[in-house]
């Protein structure tokens, strides 16, 4: 290894290792793969030939820039440009010339690229070697996680319609490509459709359960969905706006209503109680029974004004299963205050990253919003409707009282 070969590859190393807690799978452990497959494509297809320093320089440059990247969606026109830009900065800050063979192999490397020289060749089949072993499954569980740490904006079945894709248009261009990995690939793509089918079904049976429908009703409304796939967003994200401000108008009017209903009845029960004591007649107590039964009322009135404003109690935490099978609602603070940040964070990603997952919990947290709503309105309304009969009811009976008391 050259002089200039053993820099990159030392830079390669430094940048993967700073970055190594965002990119779980483009790691060192991936460089040192990579590497092998490189030397045992070569040597089985007998390839000294190829420019083994230029190769190995734009692994290690795509490497670098895929630790680097900062992109929050899959798009190769954008890593074509920032492999240059990795480049270029490298050739400024160690003032080294870089072949520009090694930008053509590691551009032509890329998935939307076709390869052409014999080094892009051997790289596109050393990468994609590493989804063709028993560890595949592993490795593509680990690139799902890094794009997640990076903010992707992607979902667990959106992923399985990214990277399938990806891997089933692959195509060997060496020799022992052909013989040891094409298969390999062709078994593991079967076995993505096949977990695909899984997670899709899943799904559909938790909103199944959720909705209460038929495989008829989810048939339809999947093909409704189809129809308005593109649909601009903004429209949905308008209709919970509105929904949500509405129900906030109304919560705040529910808890104004339950608080004039404890002012009225404290200050009323404090001039009751405050007119009795130090003016109680024994042998007159039948004309206080009006003014104990108004008492009784303003206690229960202001018991439930009270329970309409109580906050109700809730459990504070999802686990990880809750999230994965998208049953937690992580938009309500109480239902994660009891969670670790890292959990939450984790939780939120996730919800973040599947928009059919977004919209079930803001569905669901809109819903429940409305059943706390109504609870309050319950409540509310029994403490109203004490205070106006009770107080009807006192009135009339010291109004029968003051009767008996002019007819004797």
């Amino acid at each position: 290894m050259n002089e200039k070969l053993s820099k990159i590859r030392e830079y390669a190393f430094e940048i993967l290792t700073k970055y190594e807690n965002l990119n779980p799978y483009n790691n060192l452990n991936r460089l040192f793969r990579i590497e092998n497959y490189i030397k045992k494509i070569i040597e089985k297809d007998n390839l000294i030939e190829s420019d083994k320093d230029n190769l190995f320089a734009a692994l290690y440059f795509l490497l670098i820039e895929q630790a680097e990247s900062t992109s929050t969606d899959l798009d190769f026109e954008k890593e074509t440009i920032k492999i240059n830009e990795v480049i270029n900065l490298f050739q400024e800050k160690f003032k080294m010339k870089i072949d520009d063979m090694v930008k053509t192999i590691a551009v032509q490397a890329l998935p939307i690229n076709v390869p052409i020289t014999i080094e892009a060749k051997i790289l596109v089949d050393a990468i994609i070697m590493d989804f063709a072993d028993d560890n595949c499954k592993g490795r593509i569980k680990l690139m799902y996680e890094q794009i997640l740490l990076h903010d992707f904006n992607v979902s667990r079945t959106s992923w399985y319609d990214t990277i399938i894709p990806i891997i089933e248009n692959y195509k060997a261009h060496t020799d022992y490509a052909k013989d040891n990995v094409k298969p390999q690939i062709e078994k593991l793509v079967k076995n993505l459709k096949k977990e695909k089918k899984e997670v899709v079904h899943v799904n559909e049976k938790i909103i199944q359960k959720e909705l209460n429908i038929s495989d008829d009703e989810i048939q339809k409304l999947k093909k409704e969905i189809a129809k308005t796939k593109d649909r601009d967003d903004r429209g949905i994200q308008t209709l919970f706006r509105t929904t949500s401000k509405n129900h906030y108008t109304l919560n705040q009017m529910v808890d104004s209503k339950a608080r004039i209903m404890i002012t009225v009845n404290s200050i009323i029960l404090s001039l009751v109680l405050g007119g009795i004591i130090g003016n109680f007649d024994e042998s007159k107590i039948l004309k206080y029974l009006p003014i104990f039964i108004f008492s009784l009322v303003n206690l229960v009135s202001i018991t439930f004004a009270i329970i309409a404003i109580t906050p109700s109690k809730t459990q504070g935490n999802f686990s990880e299963e809750d999230i994965r099978s998208k049953k937690g609602n992580l938009l309500y603070f109480g239902n994660f205050h009891d969670m670790h940040y890292r959990d939450f964070e984790w939780g939120f990603l996730q919800l973040l990253n599947d928009k059919n997952y977004l919209y079930t919990s803001m569905i669901r947290d809109y819903y429940y919003q409305a059943q706390g709503l109504n609870k309050k309105y319950k409540y509310i309304r029994v403490s109203l409707y004490t205070f106006i009969i009770g107080l009807g009811f006192a009135i009339l009976m010291q109004a029968v009282f003051r009767g008996l008391d002019y007819i004797w």
